[in-house]
């Protein structure tokens, strides 16, 4: 195993959630929180483009279930600022193949979310060797 995967833990990454319904937002800052990482919630994707001006995250976790949140051109955005930068969608079912190569999300949570799949994307997209090639 490579050395440099081997150090790598959650409390160095930084993720942004980015979902307008106040609960939801803080039951998923919640899960990522208690997984080991730093975290911050978002209410509108205007905010969450500025914070990331100032302080960028390792992964985005937006609604794209929500329009008003312009999801999916927000990640895109971002991406175009931090090409490291990895995008998680929640949707209310999984997209298909061919919508999943068109979008810029490396990974989907449905809802109902759960503190599990939060846990397996993050450790997934982030911690696993995988991530390194990314």
């Amino acid at each position: 195993m490579n050395h440099r995967l081997q150090q790598r833990r959650p409390d160095q990454f930084r993720v942004m959630v980015v979902i307008d319904e106040i609960y939801a937002q803080k039951a998923v800052i919640e899960y990522v929180h208690q997984e080991g990482y730093r975290v911050s919630g978002f209410g509108d994707y205007k905010e969450a483009i500025r914070a990331f001006g100032h302080e960028p995250a390792h992964l985005v976790i937006a609604d794209l279930t929500r329009p008003q949140l312009h999801a999916a051109e927000m990640a895109s955005a971002l991406k175009r600022h931090s090409k490291a930068l990895v995008a998680v969608a929640i949707v209310s079912k999984l997209p298909t193949v061919e919508e999943q190569a068109e979008d810029a999300f490396e990974g989907y949570l449905v809802k109902p979310i759960v503190r599990e799949d939060i846990a397996d994307q993050l450790r997934e997209l982030l911690l696993s060797p995988q991530a390194e090639h990314k």
